[in-house]
C-alpha cells in the first residue's frame, strides 16, 4: 500500500515537472499557455469525450438546425404587394364623332344615359341632300317617260306619245315630211310635164334631166331627214339611259351620305363626356360629341414592380381598394 502511494506520488511529481517544463518552453517560443498536449490529457477533454450528456445536447442542437433549415422550404408566408392601377371594361370606349359639318336637328344624349348598339342619338340637318334626291328622282321619272316616247317614235307608234316634248317633236317631224311631200308632188308634176313635152320633142333632153334631178334630190332629202331624225332619237334614248344610270348612282351616294347625318351608338353601353351639344348648334368633321363606355366585363390594370413579378401566380386572390 505504501509502495503504491509512493509510486503514484512520484508519477504525479514527474507529471508536474513535465507540465512546468512544457509551459516554460511554450512561453519562450511564444506559444499559447495551454498547448495541445495539455488539453488532450485534461479533465475537461476527458469529460467532453466521454460524457453522454454533452453528446445528447450536440445531437439535439444539430437536429434543431436541420429541422429549422428544412422547414424554410415548407412554411408559407403571405406577402402583400401594393400597386396602383385603373378599372376599365374589356372593350375600348367608343367615341361619337361627327363625320360631316352640319347643324344639329335633334339630340337624345344625356350624361350616363344607357344606349343600345345602333340607337340613333343625334340627327343632323340633311335637307340639301334630301332635296337633291327628290330633284334627281323627278328627272329620272321624266327621262323614263322620254324613253317610252322615243321608243314609240322609233316603232312608228305615234299615238302612244305622252310627253309634250315628243308630241311637239313628232308634230315638227310630220310637218317637215308634209313639206317634203308637197315638194315631191310639185317636182313630180313638173317632171311629168317636161317628159310629155320631151316626148313631143318640144324641149331638149337637158331640161328633162334637170327636172328629174330636182325630183330625185327632194326624194333623197326626205330619206336623209327621216334617217337623221331616227338617229337623233336613238342618241337621245342612249343619253337618257346613261343619265338615269348616273342619277341612280348619285342617289345611292346621297343616301349613303345621309346615313352620316344620323349618328348612332357604336356599341351598347352608357354615355360619358357629353359635350352638351343642343339642337340648333353646329358640329364639324371629327368633333367628338360623347364617349360610349361598353357594358362589358371590368378589367383591372395594375403596374407591378419588376422585383415583385415573381410573387404573381395564375388565379391568385387579389384585393382591390378603390
Amino acid at each position: 500500500m505504501f509502495l503504491t502511494m509512493f509510486l503514484f506520488a512520484n508519477e504525479q511529481w514527474w507529471y508536474c515537472l513535465i507540465v512546468i517544463n512544457s509551459i516554460k518552453k511554450r512561453k519562450n517560443m511564444g506559444s499559447p499557455i495551454f498547448p495541445k498536449e495539455i488539453i488532450n490529457v485534461s479533465v475537461e477533454h476527458h469529460f467532453a469525450r466521454f460524457s453522454r450528456k454533452s453528446s445528447l445536447i450536440y445531437i439535439v442542437v444539430l437536429l434543431f438546425l436541420v429541422v429549422t433549415t428544412t422547414s424554410l422550404f415548407l412554411i408559407k408566408t403571405e406577402i402583400t404587394v401594393q400597386s396602383r392601377g385603373i378599372f376599365r371594361s374589356s372593350s375600348e370606349p367608343a367615341e361619337l364623332v361627327s363625320p360631316v359639318v352640319a347643324q344639329v336637328v335633334k339630340s337624345n344624349l344625356e350624361e350616363n344615359q344607357s344606349v343600345l348598339f345602333g340607337d340613333t342619338l343625334v340627327w343632323l340637318d340633311c335637307k340639301k341632300q334630301s332635296e337633291r334626291i327628290t330633284h334627281i328622282e323627278r328627272r329620272i321619272f321624266e327621262n323614263e317617260a322620254y324613253l317610252n316616247d322615243v321608243s314609240s317614235l322609233l316603232s312608228f307608234r305615234y299615238s302612244d306619245l305622252e310627253t309634250s316634248l315628243y308630241k311637239t317633236t313628232h308634230a315638227e317631224y310630220r310637218q317637215k315630211l308634209s313639206e317634203f311631200d308637197m315638194q315631191i308632188e310639185l317636182f313630180q308634176k313638173s317632171f311629168m310635164r317636161a317628159k310629155m313635152l320631151f316626148d313631143k320633142q318640144v324641149i331638149p333632153v337637158a331640161e328633162l334631166e334637170d327636172k328629174q334631178f330636182q325630183l330625185d334630190k327632194v326624194l333623197e332629202e326626205k330619206q336623209i331627214y327621216i334617217q337623221m331624225s331616227r338617229n337623233e332619237w336613238q342618241q337621245q334614248a342612249v343619253s337618257y339611259q346613261q343619265d338615269n344610270k348616273a342619277y341612280l348612282s348619285e342617289i345611292e351616294s346621297l343616301k349613303s351620305e345621309i346615313k352620316n347625318y344620323a349618328i348612332t351608338a357604336p356599341t351598347t353601353g352608357h354615355i360619358t363626356n357629353y359635350n352638351g351639344i343642343k339642337p340648333g348648334g353646329f358640329v364639324t368633321i371629327g368633333q367628338t360629341i360623347a364617349i360610349v363606355h361598353p357594358n362589358d366585363h371590368v378589367i383591372a390594370e395594375n403596374l407591378v414592380a419588376p422585383e415583385d413579378i415573381g410573387y404573381l401566380q395564375k388565379e391568385m386572390q387579389v384585393i382591390f381598394q378603390v
